[in-house]
């Protein structure tokens, strides 16, 4: 597509607003090239926001970070003159992703958690949004406990603000947590309206039910865990990064032996997760992989087809021919990266939370495969 006007370049940033997809993403990119070279500072603003936006709702992360400051900048340097309001709610989105990637330091992430709440807070945000974006900062970070106590200091306060996102995803956004210390029933009761779709939004239930999934896994209950994989599987969308999600839904389908399931969400998720640089990605997604290859070993099956279109994985995987993979080498090799983004992300955090997130898998699974 030729762009031409500035009309058109508005156009397509209206059509795409709220609509995340990988041709949106790219389609945007051309509006912001254009958009400089037309020298229309207002119009760049415009396309970078819509841009930013795309590249977080996509899990673009390692993208959107850097580009981020320059939209910060814009308002700071002429004030009044740019949606500031939109740019602190895109500032959200920036911050939770930053724990993500071990490369980003401890010092880095505090300097610019502080700008954050500094910048909510002369906006008149309202301590409800900040804690619960503490919550999310001291759970990423390694710390549950902490981040249990922010979210109920965030259940406290009970005036809503100008900044707070939608309510089914702030309620969403606990179920991490409760999972993490085992209150799962806590989980169950929060997630009620969601599951009725009393409370709703575009990402929301479709986010929730995999995580129903594994609580429902967890305490054994087998047709509920069932209903909610099913759900999972009709409502997120394959073609896009969800490690989380996808993630849940691998270690489900390995203790149910359900393989050819399994690999069809592998090939499809790990070749997008090899496009980005996510410590956290690989952590948790290699992880899932590990154990699903494992059983299907201890199912007796050597060997495994896996029909990955990146050359970077084939290069680092173990021996194969023709997508022909040992089964037993697979398993080991996801279970050592795993482990290696764990402790990248331990020696940033000063903690040992996500090895000991990977151990408590390997547990689960250990009594769930019986």
């Amino acid at each position: 597509m030729k762009l031409k006007t500035k009309q058109e370049i508005e156009n397509i940033i209206k059509k795409c607003d709220r609509n995340y997809t990988e041709d949106n993403k790219n389609l945007v990119f051309k509006c912001v090239q254009k958009a400089q070279e037309l020298k229309d500072l207002d119009l760049e603003y415009k396309t970078r926001l819509e841009y930013v936006a795309q590249l977080t709702n996509l899990n673009y992360h390692e993208k959107a970070i850097p580009i981020f400051p320059w939209l910060l900048e814009c308002c700071d340097t002429y004030p009044k003159r740019f949606r500031y309001s939109s740019t602190l709610w895109t500032y959200k989105w920036i911050v939770i992703s930053l724990f993500d990637f071990a490369s980003i330091s401890y010092k880095q992430i505090e300097t610019v958690f502080d700008d954050f709440e500094n910048r909510y807070n002369k906006y008149g945000s309202g301590q409800r949004i900040l804690e619960y974006y503490k919550m999310i900062k001291t759970y990423r970070l390694g710390n549950p406990k902490e981040a249990l106590q922010h979210l109920r200091n965030y259940e406290m306060v009970l005036k809503n603000g100008p900044l707070d996102d939608c309510e089914a995803c702030m309620v969403d956004g606990t179920f991490d947590i409760l999972i993490e210390v085992g209150l799962f029933d806590e989980v169950l009761e929060k997630a009620r309206p969601i599951l009725d779709k009393n409370l709703t939004c575009v990402s929301v239930p479709k986010t929730t039910y995999p995580r129903i999934m594994y609580v429902y896994m967890i305490k054994d209950k087998i047709e509920l865990a069932e209903k909610y994989y099913q759900l999972s599987i009709q409502n997120l969308n394959l073609e896009e990064l969800n490690f989380i999600d996808y993630h849940y839904l691998v270690l489900y389908l390995a203790v149910n032996n359900r393989f050819v399931e399994g690999i069809s969400i592998i090939e499809k998720q790990l070749n997008l997760i090899l496009e980005r640089s996510s410590d956290k990605a690989k952590c948790l997604f290699y992880q899932s992989c590990n154990l699903f290859f494992l059983k299907m070993f201890l199912q007796g099956k050597n060997t495994t087809i896996l029909d990955l279109s990146s050359s970077i994985i084939k290069k680092d995987l173990p021996d194969h021919q023709h997508n022909n993979y040992q089964t037993k080498k697979l398993s080991g090799w996801f279970k050592n990266i795993s482990y290696h983004h764990a402790e990248k992300l331990g020696l940033r955090n000063s903690n040992n939370f996500y090895h000991e997130k990977l151990d408590f898998y390997s547990d689960i699974f250990k009594k769930l495969k019986q």
